[in-house]
């Protein structure tokens, strides 16, 4: 989660997890499959919050950070922070 500077916070509802992802495996991490081997729990509900300007908003950075090949995010853990990404 450090070497890419967690949750890009330009994203509101919408993306925010398949960007993360997207990042992880730019920077190198591969992915593991866990289909039929962890239990999962979702539960279905409303979403009034999703609005559409949100989601093309949404959009635009999860495409701008995936055509970039962005790794770690500028908006994310060390944006306020006196953290700092760690060494490579």
């Amino acid at each position: 989660m450090h070497c890419v500077g967690g949750f890009d916070e330009r994203f509101t509802y919408g993306l925010e997890d398949a960007d993360f992802g997207h990042r992880l495996q730019a920077a190198g991490i591969m992915p593991r499959s866990l289909r039929y081997t962890a239990p999962v729990f979702d539960l279905e509900h409303p979403r009034p919050y999703v609005r559409q300007e949100d989601w093309a908003s949404n959009q635009a950075v999860y495409d701008a950070n995936r055509a970039a090949r962005m790794t770690l995010t500028p908006y994310g853990l060390y944006r306020s922070t006196t953290l700092r990404p760690p060494a490579e």
